[in-house]
């Protein structure tokens, strides 16, 4: 963010709705123009934990025609899907009731899918129904994503099968599945 900000300004960050805050959220810091006065931690004067909204007073150690500065909140939690996320909101006003403006950022403010770990999968097992050696048989798959499935998005999971495995068929089917 670049503008001009005298002494004394208001920030307030909304989370979107896929980020969960809460009690566990333990202090948020900050940098250049977005650090208080006493120090690098940030003292929130509005901390609803409900709507993901918190603001806190700012431009008292820098401001200027450039001023730069960055803000760090400590323990939130990532959205349960792997999928792009509603937009945050930053309002930056004069005065700590946000009726007065001086600049507000919403649409674009994403974390996007590949800023998420996927792909991982644990308490994997692979369990063939007969244990005979030369003989065709059915495996099951034991899996659990890390991440939640978006039942509202297409899926996929890949299984790669060792060449040391011979099906009797020219393709594998799937005969059985859970949740």
């Amino acid at each position: 963010m670049a503008s001009s900000l005298g002494p004394g300004c208001y920030v307030r960050i909304v989370f979107p709705s896929d980020f969960v805050t809460d009690y566990q959220l333990q202090t948020v810091s900050g940098t250049g123009w977005l650090q208080p006065r006493s120090g690098s931690r940030i003292n929130l004067f509005e901390n609803n934990y409900s709507t993901r909204s918190f603001a806190f007073e700012a431009c008292r150690n820098n401001w200027g025609l450039d001023p730069s500065g960055s803000v760090v909140f400590q323990k939130v939690k990532n959205p349960e899907y792997i999928r792009e996320t509603g937009s945050f909101q930053i309002q930056v006003a004069s005065d700590g009731s946000f009726r007065d403006m001086i600049a507000v950022q919403v649409s674009g403010l994403t974390v996007t899918p590949d800023q998420l770990k996927g792909g991982l999968v644990n308490r994997v097992s692979v369990v063939p129904a007969d244990y005979s050696i030369n003989t065709a048989t059915s495996y099951t798959f034991n899996f659990a994503p890390v991440s939640s499935i978006d039942s509202r998005t297409e899926a996929k999971i890949e299984i790669e099968i060792p060449n040391s495995l011979e099906f009797t068929r020219s393709s594998c089917s799937i005969l059985n599945r859970s949740s």
